[in-house]
């Protein structure tokens, strides 16, 4: 049995991997159940691990600097996928239903992080500003990353936590939570509903 952490399974180790096609994109966007290792320099590249009916059910757009990754219509997607990618230009990534993201070596000027379902999410590295737009159920860990400016909101039950010096800007609509580290010298923050803004423990 092999498994990995998060919403994947792999119930066999027929395992097939297979080259992602060339795209030259700063905009990512992910519509599939997966784990996904991003580390955020060099050129832009990638592979993804599946089992194989599955691998042949994956759908590739590139067009004006944005990259999509989905299924082709009416496909149950069990096992889910893989994806190990590089991509030094990556400024905007947006994930779609249940995915385990990992990002390091972070360096833009401005990074956007768009969450619409139940996924984790984690980055690492240094940013000028972080902008996250979360709604559901998901987790984004940006702890370590350090950003001079957050803008965050949650709409929901998530929970973003993040590393910001200089100024934030939070919503939460929800039971959602926002917690942050470091000391800001301007904070907005508004609630409604339930949930919280606060310093981390």
């Amino acid at each position: 049995m092999f498994l990995i952490s998060g919403p994947l399974a792999f119930a066999n180790g027929n395992l097939v991997e297979s080259k992602i096609p060339t795209c030259d994109y700063t905009t990512l966007t992910i519509n599939v159940p997966s784990t996904v290792k991003l580390v955020a320099r060099g050129e832009s590249s990638g592979s993804v691990k599946g089992v194989n009916k599955e691998l042949d059910a994956l759908k590739y757009s590139c067009s004006n600097g944005k990259f999509e990754i989905s299924t082709k219509a009416k496909v149950a997607i069990k096992d889910g996928y893989m994806f190990e990618l590089a991509n030094g230009s990556l400024s905007k990534l947006t994930l779609n239903g249940a995915q385990k993201v990992e990002i390091t070596e972070l360096a833009a000027k401005n990074f956007h992080l768009a969450v619409n379902g139940a996924g984790k999410s984690s980055l690492l590295g240094q940013v000028e500003l972080l902008s996250v737009s979360l709604n559901g159920a998901a987790q984004v860990d940006a702890s370590a990353l350090e950003s001079q400016t957050g803008k965050v909101k949650v709409n929901g039950s998530g929970l973003v936590r993040l590393n910001v010096s200089s100024e934030l800007n939070a919503k939460v609509n929800g039971s959602g939570r926002i917690e942050y580290i470091g000391e800001p010298k301007s904070l907005e923050a508004k609630v409604n509903g339930v949930g919280s803004i606060s310093l981390m423990q």
